[in-house]
């Protein structure tokens, strides 16, 4: 059906993600959040008809679970041993929640009943996670709209990975579970004020996960509707309210099967397929590829009928149970296409008793169901009508209902509406699914709504084409570019009205550059291109809209446009090996401030030098080292503890703050390192995210020297680490025990990003109880994120520094061997410098470092 163009791009929450898909229905009356799902609080949410929203157990599956997937462990034993269902309603205040969960064995030992904040993933327990702004970020952090609420059997609630909301009958949350004879159920209330206060006709990002414990203990599997844990970006899509659909009023279409697009000009294109389609599966999974089954589907009226083309992608067409030509046979357990009809827009919990309301089916090879509708008459000129006929990638569908045999809706009305498709692949049970636009087959109060438009003055429509993720874009270097497509999906001539044609307005649109501009007008189902340019001006998510003035039915036409500006890497600069240090107190050399820090031979090298932090007091040191604020930069070291024992209380990382001696351990804002005072073998990450702490998050034995890279983002005020040495024989990104997180927020900046430089490499150990020792070699440092292993056959400097001295105005440097390089910064850039020993370096000029070459 050449002509008629694909979605228009929107804003976040009228976006539909590549995931899943089911809808949330409003509720007249709030239900009570006692733990008891009540049919009668219940019977009108999302969900509810035949439980249509279920995950449960199936050998037959490669993963063995129907409708949803494996978070933890293995697949259930069956459908005693976990299932649930969903549902989902919401009113103006609250989103509410209800999971029926059939369990055979309850579990209740880690967290306590009613407890707050426990290890409640370790018990049987509901959780559910919400995306309010449908942001979709790869890991939840506690500046965005909703998180992770969750419920055990016993009523201990976690609201943590929320964001600490506030729990209640009265709070920004509340949930409640009750035992039965197979499970439990788990009823929620979510205050929308929290997930951004959505609107009906929005879309939030929603998921729900069942964990199970069997034995007691840790969780012995987790099932979830779609997506992971704490991961926005794989949630599924949650539309409030059902969907809505205009038709023009047009001439009418010949039903014969075959979608002319002038037919249905005017008219927009509904798309479905696995990712924004509703399903109700029988058997099988809902994770099929679009090429499998998808649907298109355009809506017209004229005075005397309403007409339904639909055109149908299927790589495998079965049509063996109901006969060509057939009436009222079993029509669902072949291809086929449903339409339904709520005339009066009643709204009823079933289908309705109305004349001829209700349900019209024909299958691929033309067989039709209309009992369902309280059988209406079928022919050209009867009641209804449809065709079909083959396509090359399917079949297409048309017909054709009288408005006389639906209550005679006049221009204007909007009624009840739904289209499904069904996909029969061959196999029983069939069919395997069922996919629909909006609810459930014979529920009315699940359905979309059709609008039929009155007499239409001709008017322009946009529609645009193309992607608006930009991707990654190193700042200062080689420009992105995306092409667009404009079309003129309209019935009227459209008129570009701007200047320039297309702008790009909001807070980075400087960092993108209309390159080519469309041309104007557009005549009806014409289009012309567009191109623009993606240049960062700085590292991280940039942001604009695309402004388009025009004549049609929306002007301006806007929508949002995305990139990620980049820093181009540096490879590693050696800060520190302690090779051209000397033997015993670190103070003093090479710019180190120290305490109650040494520099003496590696135990397990002797010919390699170290510095060692062990003493009766606080050790410390630090060296002026450059992270500017805005940037991103990768610290390298290895680290080594000789002894596994409480007295052990080593960190290092960057410091802001700049002091004359060593400073305190309040002075990190980067901290990674060792505390045996506090968990004994484990590494420990300072997250400055409340509640704060040095969370566990790694391996680090005794006796053992871990490579430990901090790529450190210092516009977010973020770090993240990753570990070698040890059992990690690779390198290993290292994770919060406790939440999962690999994102640490600065020590002092958990509340927001500080806009500081950071300006000097920190190490602290120990206090008068904590002596230590603890050491330290191969510090470097790179610009971006670097994750190459510097210590890897690095030679040693190619000569050695002799003495120091000052005469008159200058300094003179004595050296042997070749190769000095200098800098302004620590880090680098290194240039050679010219001449033999001795070197003279004038007083009067800007500081400079200087080493020898690698």
């Amino acid at each position: 059906m050449s002509g008629l163009m694909g979605p228009i791009a929107l804003a976040d929450r009228a976006t539909i993600d590549p995931t899943k898909t089911q809808i949330a229905m409003p509720l007249s009356k709030a239900p009570k959040i006692d733990g008891v799902i009540d049919t009668d609080e219940w019977n009108r949410a999302g969900g509810f008809a035949s439980d249509f929203w279920r995950v449960g157990a199936d050998p037959n599956l490669a993963d063995g679970v129907l409708g949803g997937v494996i978070g933890v462990g293995p697949a259930p034993a069956d459908n005693d041993d976990l299932s649930f269902r969903i549902y989902v309603g919401y009113d103006s205040q609250n989103l509410y929640v209800a999971v029926r969960v059939k369990d055979s064995v309850l579990q209740e030992d880690s967290a306590a009943a009613d407890s707050k904040n426990g290890n409640t993933w370790e018990d049987d327990s509901v959780e559910v996670f919400v995306d309010g702004d449908n942001g979709n970020a790869t890991r939840w952090a506690a500046s965005q709209l909703g998180g992770q609420y969750v419920i055990t059997v016993n009523n201990a609630y976690r609201e943590n990975e929320a964001g600490n909301p506030g729990y209640g009958a009265t709070a920004a949350w509340f949930a409640k579970t009750s035992r039965n004879d197979t499970g439990y159920d788990a009823e929620f209330r979510i205050s929308l004020a929290t997930l951004g206060n959505p609107k009906p006709g929005d879309i939030i990002g929603f998921t729900v996960a069942v964990n199970d414990d069997d034995d007691g203990g840790g969780t012995d599997r987790q099932i979830a509707w779609v997506g992971a844990a704490h991961e926005p970006k794989t949630y599924g899509n949650l539309m409030l309210n059902g969907r809505a659909y205009t038709a023009p009023k047009t001439a009418a279409p010949a039903i014969d099967g075959t979608l002319n697009a002038s037919e249905y000009a005017g008219a927009a294109e509904i798309k479905i397929d696995g990712f924004n389609g509703i399903y109700d599966i029988t058997s099988g999974d809902n994770t099929w590829e679009t090429t499998d089954h998808s649907f298109s589907a355009w809506v017209v009226h004229d005075a005397e009928a309403i007409y339904v083309a639909v055109r149908v992608t299927d790589d495998k067409i079965v049509t063996d149970t109901a006969m060509p030509d057939s009436e009222d046979g079993s029509t669902w357990e072949d291809d086929s296409v449903e339409i339904f009809f709520d005339p009066n827009n009643s709204k009823d919990s079933g289908r309705g008793r109305e004349p001829y309301e209700g349900q019209y089916v024909m299958t691929a090879n033309g067989a039709w169901r209309d009992n369902e509708a309280n059988n209406p008459t079928f022919g050209k000129t009867e009641h209804w009508f449809a065709a079909t006929a083959k396509t090359a990638t399917g079949f297409a569908i048309e017909f054709k209902v009288k408005k006389s045999a639906i209550l005679n809706p006049a221009d204007g009305t909007s009624i009840g509406f739904h289209i499904a498709i069904n996909d029969d692949d061959g196999s029983l049970p069939s069919p395997k699914m069922q996919l629909g636009w909006s609810g459930y087959a014979h529920a009315e109060f699940t359905y979309g709504t059709l609008t039929l438009g009155g007499t239409s003055t001709p008017t322009a429509k946009v529609a645009i084409t193309g992607t608006t993720d930009f991707g990654a874009a190193a700042v200062g270097g080689a420009r992105v570019e995306r092409t667009f497509t404009l079309a003129n999906v309209g019935t009227a001539s459209l008129n570009l009205s701007g200047t320039p044609r297309v702008a790009v307005v909001g807070p980075q649109a400087s960092d993108f550059t209309v390159l080519t501009q469309p041309t104007s007008p557009i005549a009806p189902g014409g289009n012309s291109t567009f191109t623009i340019g993606f240049s960062p001006a700085a590292a991280g998510a940039r942001n604009a809209t695309v402004s388009i003035a025009n004549n049609g039915e929306k002007n301006p036409h806007d929508f949002a446009i995305v990139g990620t500006g980049t820093v181009a890497t540096q490879g590693f600069q050696l800060v520190e090996n302690f090779q051209q240090t000397t033997p015993g107190n670190l103070n003093g050399q090479r710019g180190w401030r120290a305490t109650l820090a040494q520099v003496k031979a590696d135990p397990t090298q002797a010919a390699n030098r170290v510095a060692s932090f062990e003493g009766a007091g606080e050790a410390g040191a630090n060296l002026p080292l450059l992270i500017p604020q805005g940037t991103t930069a990768t610290l390298f070291f290895r680290a080594y503890s000789e002894a596994d024992t409480t007295l052990v209380d080593w960190f290092a990382g960057m410091s802001d703050v700049a002091v004359s001696g060593v400073g305190a351990f309040g002075d990190f804002e980067v901290q990674i390192g060792y505390s045996g005072s506090q968990i004994l073998d484990t590494l420990r990450v300072r997250d400055g995210t409340p509640p704060a702490g040095n969370v566990a998050a790694g391996e680090f034995l005794p006796q053992t020297w871990y490579k430990i890279w901090a790529v450190i983002d210092n516009t977010a005020d973020t770090t993240e680490v990753f570990i070698q040495g040890g059992t990690l024989t690779a390198q290993t990104q290292v994770a919060a025990t406790a939440t999962g997180n690999t994102s640490f927020k600065f020590r002092n900046s958990g509340a927001a990003p500080v806009a500081n430089d950071l300006i000097r490499f920190f190490v602290k150990s120990g206090t008068a109880t904590l002596p230590g020792p603890a050491l330290l070699d191969d510090i470097y440092l790179a610009t971006g994120k670097v994750l190459t292993d510097p210590t890897t056959a690095a030679p040693l400097p190619s000569g050695k520094f002799t003495g120091i001295k000052v005469e008159a105005s200058n300094v003179i440097i004595t050296f042997t061997g070749s190769g000095v390089q200098s800098a302004s910064a620590v880090n680098g850039p290194w240039t050679d410098v010219a001449g033999t020993s001795p070197l003279t370096v004038p007083i009067a000029g800007a500081p400079k470092f200087y080493r020898f070459k690698p």
